[in-house]
């Protein structure tokens, strides 16, 4: 084997190593360090059947439920998202039409508003699935994080 070869497979095997290390520190540290950037625990999979301690026979509609509500919900936030883009490029074109800028912002309202509706059905269907305790508890869940997402949420003008 050619001096340069050996070189060259030293050179791949320490970034391997490195890149290794260094995703182990990530999801080491992260949680601690970044904790806006890190999954929480309840974006697990599972999490909140087993917080709430769903039976065997809870979880099979509940998951078919959340499937069907998140590609419902996902598909609008899409929606969104584009509108948002739109509103934005027309605001910041160099001569911004205000009905467009108003028309965007209209169906951007719409749309929050059609999803605001899904998740409280969605929340009704669910509540049908549940004992009182486990409704108690996810009224809590849900409770915290509103409140959390409320502060991540706010505005931060003057930085």
């Amino acid at each position: 084997m050619t001096r340069s070869r050996l070189y060259t497979i030293l050179t791949f095997s320490l970034l391997l190593n490195a890149a290794v290390l260094l995703t182990v520190a990530y999801r080491v540290l992260a949680p601690a360090l970044l904790p806006g950037m890190a999954r929480s625990a309840s974006q697990e999979p599972g999490y909140l059947t087993d917080t709430l301690d769903l039976s065997e026979a809870q979880r099979a509609p509940w998951r078919a439920k959340a499937r069907t509500f998140s590609t419902e919900v996902d598909g609008l936030w899409e929606q969104v998202a584009q509108r948002r883009e739109r509103m934005i490029r027309a605001v910041f074109s160099p001569n911004p039409d205000a009905a467009v800028v108003e028309a965007e912002r209209a169906a951007i309202a719409r749309l929050q508003v059609e999803i605001q509706q899904r998740v409280i059905a969605h929340m009704r269907e669910e509540r049908e699935l549940l004992t009182d305790a486990q409704r108690q508890r996810l009224a809590e869940l849900l409770v915290v994080h509103s409140n959390r997402a409320s502060d991540l949420n706010k505005p931060q003008h003057g930085d």
